[in-house]
């Protein structure tokens, strides 16, 4: 198999591949293992107030083996405990208490039989700017900042879709940058001003809403993870629960 890069077309090694190093082949449904681990963060934020469907986005983050995928369903899934409990009362509360623990320890057992050495190698090298894929999306960052610099008015305000992977070969690996290269600022502010919005909405009426939302603006900064047929529609009709659960409509929270 070869493959197009920045230094050419080059021959990928067999031992590189997924299905070689033993990891969960999510092609049946998905594009590959990181978009079931995008879809997992979806799942995740879609059905944050039933725990049973918070743990199977856990789980679908394990399987796939996405480092940002388990860090931020472990993070929903404590936000869920404070915001059914409160932390005092998650405390106090034998229930909750032994709910939280079970579910932990559970992970953890179930992480166990399905984590390698690999996959915890790869949690580590999340902060560590040194990684060659962390140094590598900074890069991407840059080159794409400086491009929308260099844009005249017009494709500052539209965008120049297409412009930038023409260019590098690659996305930015920021969704948000993403946005501001391909669809401007209009674009970028079509899909900012919800966030906002029910930031303001849950700090109004007291919620946690505002920490899925900062989960949601890191994924996006990380990842394009709004991009594609299934995560854009994801990001909507988040979107769209969160906002009729702040204005009270809430027969229409899902799970």
């Amino acid at each position: 198999m070869q493959r197009e890069t920045q230094s050419g077309i080059i021959s990928l090694d067999p031992k590189l591949f997924g299905g070689f190093a033993g990891i969960f082949r999510a092609k049946g449904l998905f594009e590959g293992p990181l978009a079931l681990a995008q879809y997992a963060i979806g799942l995740a934020f879609l059905f944050k107030s039933n725990l049973r469907m918070v743990l199977v986005a856990c789980a679908l983050a394990f399987f796939a083996n996405g480092r940002l995928g388990m860090i931020v369903c472990f993070l929903v899934l404590g936000i869920y405990f404070l915001e059914k409990y409160g932390v005092l009362n998650l405390l106090k509360s034998k229930k909750g208490l032994k709910i939280f623990v079970g579910a932990v320890l559970g992970l953890i057992l179930a992480g166990s039989f399905f984590i390698d050495e690999k996959a915890l190698e790869r949690l580590q090298s999340v902060a560590n700017i040194q990684d060659s894929g962390n140094s590598a999306r900074l890069i991407y960052w840059k080159k794409g900042l400086d491009m929308f610099a260099e844009y005249d008015f017009w494709n500052q305000l539209l965008g120049n879709s297409g412009f930038y992977r023409y260019q590098v070969g690659n996305s930015a690996e920021n969704g948000w940058l993403m946005l501001l290269l391909d669809n401007g600022i209009v674009g970028f502010m079509y899909y900012f001003t919800p966030l906002l919005l029910i930031t303001y909405l849950s700090v109004q009426k007291k919620t946690y809403h505002f920490a899925y939302m900062f989960l949601l603006f890191v994924c996006m900064m990380i990842q394009t993870f709004h991009l594609g047929a299934s995560a854009n529609l994801l990001y909507w009709i988040i979107m769209y629960s969160f906002y009729l659960q702040l204005k009270g409509k809430q027969r229409y929270e899902v799970g």
